[in-house]
């Protein structure tokens, strides 16, 4: 297959967002291999319902994942073990910074490659270089891209619900064996939005200042999803504080 057959689109999140190419993609998969840095919550709030119908219809997916405390988030990981015919693994490199979607179109191989993570940002808001490019099946280039993605995938761990739990428990979302329970606190909501007035306060003069003050707010917001009892509370803390750790990570 030469170069000047491959048939790409261009995904900036202006003219294209990586999300409207994902989702009719879904609708064309028999088989998706997805290997990423970064999933957050909200993103994978935008993904839930396409690959939900993907997988009930037949469909395969696996996910690689960087195992990352902070930037990916453990219950959008638990979220997609719920899915049927659904694998993810934990890569052991604490620098593995892929962005690759490999949807398996029958005789065709459309590849969505480019510097978006599965969050918000990645999928709708930041500005973004990607591209999609549509692969004959059978060319060099679908072969290398399925090979570099089955190199990630055995080199990778599965994820197990005990695995998840380690990761709550480095994060501080699990409490202690024998902990004493803590009681629900009240207006923890409008505590949230005091702990984000730093973070708010954009500063484009000093980005190094900003996002000091990005990590100050997530922590914070950390500390507010440990001390409630509310898990839709405890899950709305999680998802701003994973916003705030992306600024500058998508």
């Amino acid at each position: 297959m030469t170069a000047t057959s491959v048939q790409m689109t261009f995904v900036d999140n202006e003219t294209t967002t990586a999300l409207e190419a994902i989702l009719p993609l879904t609708e064309e998969s028999e088989r998706i291999d997805v290997g990423m840095a970064f999933l957050s919550w909200a993103g994978w709030k935008r993904l839930r319902d396409a690959l939900t119908a993907f997988v009930d219809r037949g469909g395969r997916l696996r996910v690689v994942l960087r195992r990352d405390r902070w930037r990916t988030s453990v219950y959008a990981v638990s979220a997609l073990l719920e899915l049927h015919n659904t694998e993810v693994r934990f890569h052991p490199d604490p620098y593995f910074h892929a962005k690759r979607i490999n949807f398996h179109c029958g005789e065709k191989l459309a590849v969505l490659v480019g510097s978006a993570n599965l969050t918000v940002g990645g999928l709708e808001t930041n500005p973004e270089d990607g591209v999609i490019l549509e692969l004959d099946a059978d060319s060099p280039e679908a072969r290398q891209a399925r090979r570099t993605f089955e190199t990630w995938w055995r080199a990778s761990t599965p994820v197990t619900e005990v695995e998840l739990r380690r990761l709550k428990a480095e994060r501080g979302l699990k409490r202690p064996t024998g902990a004493a329970p803590r009681q629900p606190r009240r207006g923890a909501s409008r505590t949230a939005r005091s702990a984000l007035q730093e973070g708010e306060k954009r500063s484009t003069a000093d980005p190094a200042r900003q996002r000091q003050a990005d990590l100050r707010a997530a922590r914070r917001l950390f500390e507010l999803a440990r001390a409630t009892q509310d898990a839709d509370e405890r899950r709305r803390l999680v998802e701003v504080a994973e916003g705030l750790l992306a600024q500058g990570h998508e």
